[in-house]
């Protein structure tokens, strides 16, 4: 995917569209597409997203390793612990998937 862009969202909200049935969900977590996120503003919008998932009956999310893809990504513990804090005793199950 390209780079988008999300004007009127500040980093750390959440951006979704339903495509093909599905809830689509774009983390606004840095102001250009090539920069490595910061954690605590990937934590905002992961925050954001559980209470979104929460208030619209979402049970299952994929994502990739998310804010880890870039050469000088995030490290995937971090993140990995991250998603743990924000998902668990929330009832939704998320997948991680790599990026092929």
């Amino acid at each position: 995917m390209g780079p988008y862009s999300f004007p009127g969202k500040a980093i750390g909200e959440v951006v979704f569209h339903t495509c093909g049935g599905r809830q689509v969900y774009f983390l606004v977590t840095k102001e250009y597409f090539w920069q490595t996120p910061l954690l605590q503003d990937l934590r905002k919008s992961l925050l954001e997203l559980a209470v979104h998932c929460r208030e619209h009956g979402v049970k299952t999310l994929a994502m990739p390793p998310v804010g880890c893809d870039q050469p000088n990504g995030l490290a995937w513990h971090d993140v990995r612990a991250m998603l743990e804090e924000v998902f668990d005793h929330t009832g939704i199950n998320v997948t991680i998937y790599k990026n092929s």
